[in-house]
């Protein structure tokens, strides 16, 4: 009997042995090497380590979209200021200034005078320099008499000429209506007629054949004491191009055109 519970202590210490060293293999891995973390788990089905992109996951883009919005409206807001900008370079280059001379009394009077500007403006400011009515004011360029609806540019001024002034006793001649809307006996010119709203009479204005539109708003402006760059012109209901020739418009001369002011 004392042989059987002999055996017996010796198996029992045996496994004791067993699992106490189990025990301790066990802890030594772990401590090892620490237990995945949440991070270390990947739900992908292969090795492919490629990111997925964005497009197929649009609500996980960027808030920085509002960022860009709000470039891609300044950048739109800078093209419409480079566009206006070169409107109006245009206009400025078209409608150049000058230094017009006048030979007034012992002296010369110098005005700065745009190419479409009409001289009525520079008699008035002679009237008014001379306490004078402006329908006195007499302006002369050699044997040309120039009349208050002229301009540099109907007249063909130079820098370098003088015009001469004086004050008349009675009232300075006016330009006949007939030699005002013709075209001066120039094949290369056209008459438009220019109609708005708030006026009863058209404009009637004359330009080179081999000019763009821009030419008619500036004169149009000149007209209307306003800048050229709020002139619309419309033909047949369409905007026209500033751009363009009145051969591209199939315009001859008489045609009526329409025209906005934008405030």
């Amino acid at each position: 009997m004392s042989d059987i519970f002999g055996n017996l202590d010796n198996f029992l210490e045996r496994d004791a042995s067993l699992i106490k060293r189990s025990f301790t293999m066990l802890s030594n891995s772990y401590n090892r090497k620490p237990p995945v973390t949440a991070n270390d788990i990947s739900l992908d089905c292969d090795d492919d380590d490629t990111p997925i992109a964005s497009s197929a996951y649009p609500y996980n883009r960027p808030v920085a979209n509002r960022s860009t919005a709000n470039d891609a409206d300044t950048i739109t807001l800078d093209s419409d200021d480079e566009l206006s900008n070169r409107a109006n370079n245009s206009f400025e280059t078209e409608n150049y200034e000058m230094r017009v001379k006048v030979k007034w009394g012992l002296g010369i009077e110098t005005f700065v005078h745009r190419r479409y500007q009409k001289f009525a403006d520079i008699i008035g400011q002679l009237a008014a320099k001379e306490s004078a009515d402006s329908a006195c004011i007499f302006l002369n360029l050699d044997d040309r008499i120039v009349y208050p609806t002229d301009t540099p540019d109907s007249i063909s001024y130079k820098p370098h000429q003088f015009i001469s002034g004086r004050i008349l006793k009675s009232k300075a001649p006016i330009l006949p209506s007939a030699v005002a809307y013709s075209a001066a006996g120039n094949s290369s010119s056209i008459t438009l007629k220019v109609q708005m709203a708030t006026r009863k009479q058209p404009l009637r204005l004359q330009m080179e054949k081999s000019q763009t539109m821009s030419v008619l708003a500036i004169k149009c402006a000149e007209e209307l004491k306003c800048a050229p760059k709020d002139i619309r012109l419309y033909f047949d209901g369409e905007l026209v191009d500033n751009g363009c020739k009145p051969e591209d418009l199939d315009l001859e001369g008489d045609e009526i055109l329409d025209i906005r002011v934008v405030q």
